[in-house]
């Protein structure tokens, strides 16, 4: 991570509300995008994500 300058985010004990909006946003890719088969390529996966991130 530190590589390509991430970040970690934890928050204190029992404050779960900081990660919540990156919960919800994962949780539709999963559940609203993202096929349950799974992608036939990388490319096709990476091609999906990338247009689901940009109309999110």
């Amino acid at each position: 991570m530190w590589r390509y300058r991430i970040k970690e985010s934890m928050s204190r004990r029992g404050n779960c509300w900081d990660i919540s909006l990156m919960v919800r946003f994962f949780r539709s890719l999963k559940n609203e995008w993202a096929p349950v088969t799974g992608y036939f390529s990388l490319n096709e996966g990476v091609h999906t994500i990338t247009e689901y991130i940009i109309e999110y």
